[in-house]
Parts: structure tokens; C-alpha cells; sequence
């Protein structure tokens, strides 16, 4: 009988980098932040059921998928460097970098909505810009110095995520004066899905809703 398996490791989560190398270290971690991003939008639509958020989350998803097309038409390999063979690779194709297409993406969007879409004093939406991009700027530096991908191929996925960004945010703005309308439909009233574009400061409002509810009730009692 033979005992002899050929094992595959699970690339999704596997990052390689030098040992010894702190700063490759930290850069192999912040590799991970699509995962983490994707992760907690899912958990905050799950728990806020709110549109815009599921309206973000549906473009970071087309995003992928449009990497997927993109990487199969340029069907262009990642780099090869002697001394580095990175067995977590699951995909071939390196253009454009899905890491950075994704990041590049995902802060565009955010830093729009910020600056347009959300009343709050402008030193704070500078700090929440600049807490955005830190991480993601370190997560494409990984993926050239980590050797996954060519200079080249990251910034062809910086490029594609900016060009979806502006498609995706012209698309946003045309739909969002209908997010009252989409939210009154029988499966969006099912599902709980609220419409809080309107809204300047959602904490707030939601911090003062729950405050009249409990005073309400303390009149009853």
C-alpha cells in the first residue's frame, strides 16, 4: 500500500517571507488584509443590514471578479527570482496583482465616501483617510517585496482598482436617491435592510434613538 501523499498547502491564508526578516514579516501580515477587510464587511452587513454597505461590499466582490477576467486575457506569469519558490501561490497569473487592484479599490472607495458622503469635522476625516491607506500601502509594497509580484503587475492592479472605483462610484451616486424605494421592497423589508444615506451622523442618531426609546420606556414603567 502506498503511504505516500502529495500534499497541497491552503494558499488562501499562506504567506511566505525570509526568515529572520522582520520587515518581510510585517509585510507577509498585512498581505492578509483583503481577507480581514472582506471578513468584517460581511460581519457589518450581517449586523447593520444597512444599503450602502451592501452596496460597497457588491462592488469590492465585481472587483474580484473582475481580476479573475483580467488576469485570464493578460495571462502573464508572476516573477521567477533565484532563491525564491513560493509554494503558497494559487494562482499563476500575476497581472494585474489582486492584492492590489483590491486595496487600491477599497481605499479609493472609502476615502470618497468619507470626504463626500459623511458630516464630521475635517481633521477627523484626514486621520480616518490616512488610517486607510497606511495599512494598504504596506499591503502592494508586499506583494513587489515579498516577490509575488513585478513592479509592473502591482501597479496595473492600482490602476484597474482606481478605474473601478470611478465606475463604481458614478454607479452609487446614480442609484442612491432610489435606496428609499429599494429598501421599501417586500425582500429588502424581509431582510431587515435600511436606508441610512440620508443620515448625517449615524452614531449619533442611532445613540439618541436608543436614548428616547429608554426614556419612553421609563415613562411607562
Amino acid at each position: 500500500m502506498d503511504n505516500n501523499h502529495n500534499l497541497e498547502a491552503l494558499s488562501l491564508t499562506l504567506v511566505e517571507y525570509v526568515k529572520g526578516d522582520f520587515y518581510g514579516k510585517t509585510l507577509a501580515l498585512t498581505s492578509l488584509l483583503p481577507l480581514f477587510l472582506i471578513s468584517s464587511m460581511a460581519t457589518v452587513i450581517f449586523i447593520r443590514r444597512d444599503l450602502q454597505t451592501i452596496f460597497f461590499f457588491t462592488g469590492v466582490i465585481l472587483n474580484e471578479l473582475l481580476n479573475f477576467i483580467l488576469k485570464t486575457v493578460y495571462n502573464q506569469a508572476r516573477p521567477t527570482f533565484t532563491g525564491y519558490h513560493h509554494r503558497g501561490v494559487y494562482s499563476k497569473a500575476g497581472m494585474p496583482s489582486n492584492h492590489a487592484q483590491f486595496v487600491s479599490f477599497f481605499a479609493f472607495y472609502l476615502s470618497w465616501f468619507l470626504v463626500m458622503k459623511c458630516e464630521t469635522l475635517k481633521g477627523w476625516k484626514i486621520l480616518h483617510i490616512a488610517v486607510i491607506w497606511a495599512p494598504s500601502v504596506l499591503c502592494i509594497t508586499s506583494r513587489v517585496y515579498l516577490r509575488y509580484h513585478t513592479l509592473e503587475q502591482v501597479l496595473s492592479g492600482m490602476f484597474f482598482g482606481f478605474i473601478f472605483f470611478l465606475i463604481w462610484a458614478s454607479l452609487t451616486s446614480t442609484v442612491r436617491p432610489s435606496y428609499g424605494k429599494l429598501t421599501a421592497l417586500p425582500l429588502c423589508r424581509f431582510f431587515l435592510i435600511k436606508d441610512t444615506s440620508k443620515v448625517k451622523n449615524i452614531t449619533e442618531f442611532e445613540c439618541e434613538c436608543v436614548h428616547q426609546f429608554n426614556l419612553s420606556i421609563n415613562k411607562k414603567d
